[in-house]
């Protein structure tokens, strides 16, 4: 897990990606995702961004590895997954 600022996240709002925000996916056994960003280059990289607020909890990152789970099943590569807490202030997680 890695701390960013807020000025490393500038990138993944940039054009020049292919931008999904809240979008369905349908996993092979019927389960339904809705990653709050996904952010894909044209090497079907992607960097999965996730929004939360209240306190760190463990499951969400066992929810990231859901979305790249089933990202990956779609022959994507996931590079960077990020949680961004949401608070008083911000908090930025990697993994």
């Amino acid at each position: 897990m890695k701390s960013y600022v807020i000025r490393d996240l500038s990138k993944y709002f940039s054009k020049g990606h292919t931008v999904y925000n809240e979008r369905d996916i349908l996993s092979r056994t019927g389960k339904i995702y809705r990653p709050d960003r996904l952010v894909i280059n044209n090497k079907k990289e992607v960097v999965i961004i996730d929004y939360k607020t209240g306190l760190h909890n463990p499951k969400y990152q066992h929810q990231l590895q859901d979305y790249q789970d089933v990202l990956e099943e779609m022959n994507y590569k996931i590079t960077k997954k990020i949680l961004i807490y949401i608070n008083e202030g911000v908090k930025i997680q990697t993994y």
